[in-house]
C-alpha cells in the first residue's frame, strides 16, 4: 500500500516537475545559443553554394584532403540545417530549438508507439518521461548546438518514426526513416533487421509465408540501400573512394586520440574491450584539473554505460 500511495501521490508528480524544470533549462539554453558553432551549419552552407567543401571548420569534424576540407559527417544533418542557413547563414544559431523540435516530435512519436504495443494510462506517462528525461536523448537535445549531437536527436527522431512505421505495416516509409536515420549516424542500419521483425504480424509464423517475406524485405530494403548508395556517391565525391568516411584525415590535436590512431588506425580488436566497458560497465566519471586537481572541468569524454545513464531499461526488461 505505501508503494502505492508513493507511486500515486508523490512519485509522479515529482517526475512531472523534474521534467519541466528541465524543459525550461532546454528552453533556456535553446535562446541562448550562439551561433558559428556547428559543422552541419557549413554542410547546408556548401550544399546552398552547390559544393561539398566547406570554407572553414568549427572543430574536430573536418578532414582535409587534396587541399579542401570537408565535415566528416554524413550529409542528412546538413539537409536538416538548410532553413537555417538560409536565413542566418553558416554562423547561424536555432539548432538547440531544431534539435528540441525533433525531441518533441520523437515524444509524440513514442506516444503513438507506446499505444500500437498495448500500453496505456500511467505506464504511457512513466515511459515517456524516462524516454525523454532519463536517457541520453535529453542531453543531446540540450547540446544541439554542436553537430555529434544533432546528428543523434536527428537519427532518434528517424529510427523513432521507423520502428512507428514497421509496426503498422508500412515498410516503405520505414525503409525512408531509417535511411535518413543512417545518413546521420551510420550505425542507424542494423536496426533494419529489426524493423523486418516488427512488421510481422505477431502469429505468422516465421517460416512461412516466405513471397510475403521477400516482399516486406524489398519494400523496406530499397530506400535503405538507396540511401547507403547515397553515401557511398557522397563518399566518392570527396574522398575519392565509396568505402572512404573521411575520419582518417581528421588532425586530431596532441592527445590520446592521436595516438590511437598512430598506434593503431581507425578498426583495430584492441577497440573492442574498451568500447564495450564503456558501453555496458562505466559509471559517471568526472574529471577534475587544477591546483591539487580540485577544479571540476566536465564528464569523461568517452562516456557513460547506457544501463548506468538510463538504469530504467533493465527495470522494465524485468518481471514485476
Amino acid at each position: 500500500m505505501t508503494h502505492v500511495f508513493l507511486r500515486e501521490r508523490l512519485l509522479l508528480p515529482t517526475g512531472i516537475l523534474i521534467a519541466g524544470l528541465l524543459s525550461a533549462a532546454l528552453a533556456y539554453a535553446a535562446f541562448t545559443e550562439a551561433g558559428a558553432g556547428n559543422s552541419a551549419a557549413l554542410i547546408a552552407d556548401g550544399f546552398l553554394k552547390g559544393r561539398l567543401w566547406v570554407e572553414t571548420c568549427f572543430d574536430l569534424d573536418c578532414a582535409s584532403y587534396n587541399g579542401r576540407t570537408y565535415v566528416v559527417f554524413p550529409p542528412f544533418p546538413g539537409v536538416a540545417a538548410l532553413p537555417l542557413v538560409a536565413m542566418g547563414g553558416a554562423s547561424t544559431s536555432g539548432f538547440i530549438v531544431l534539435t528540441s523540435l525533433c525531441f518533441i516530435l520523437s515524444l509524440l512519436i513514442w506516444r503513438r508507439i507506446l499505444g500500437q504495443l498495448g500500453a496505456g494510462g500511467r505506464d504511457v506517462v512513466w515511459l515517456l518521461l524516462a524516454v525523454g528525461f532519463s536517457s541520453p536523448l535529453f542531453f543531446v537535445t540540450i547540446r544541439g548546438d554542436g553537430i555529434w549531437f544533432l546528428a543523434q536527436a536527428l537519427a532518434f527522431l528517424m529510427t523513432s518514426l521507423a520502428l512507428h512505421e514497421a509496426l503498422a505495416g508500412r515498410l516503405v516509409t520505414a525503409g525512408i526513416a531509417i535511411g535518413c536515420a543512417f545518413l546521420s549516424r551510420q550505425m542507424s542500419l542494423f536496426y533494419v533487421p529489426l524493423l523486418l521483425v516488427l512488421s510481422l504480424h505477431p502469429d505468422a509464423p516465421l517460416r512461412s509465408g516466405l513471397g510475403d517475406k521477400a516482399i516486406r524485405s524489398l519494400k523496406l530494403g530499397l530506400p535503405v540501400l538507396a540511401a547507403i548508395l547515397l553515401y557511398l556517391l557522397y563518399n566518392q565525391a570527396r574522398f575519392g573512394s565509396p568505402f572512404e568516411t573521411g575520419y582518417i584525415h581528421i588532425e586530431y590535436p596532441p592527445g590520446v586520440l592521436q595516438e590511437r590512431l598512430d598506434e593503431y588506425g581507425l578498426w583495430n580488436w584492441k577497440y573492442v574491450p574498451f568500447n564495450l566497458y564503456h558501453a555496458l560497465v562505466q559509471g559517471f566519471h568526472a574529471e577534475f584539473e587544477g591546483v591539487g586537481q580540485l577544479d571540476l572541468v566536465g564528464m569523461d569524454r568517452f562516456g557513460t554505460a547506457f544501463l548506468v545513464a538510463s538504469p530504467w531499461l533493465p527495470c522494465c526488461s524485468s518481471p514485476r
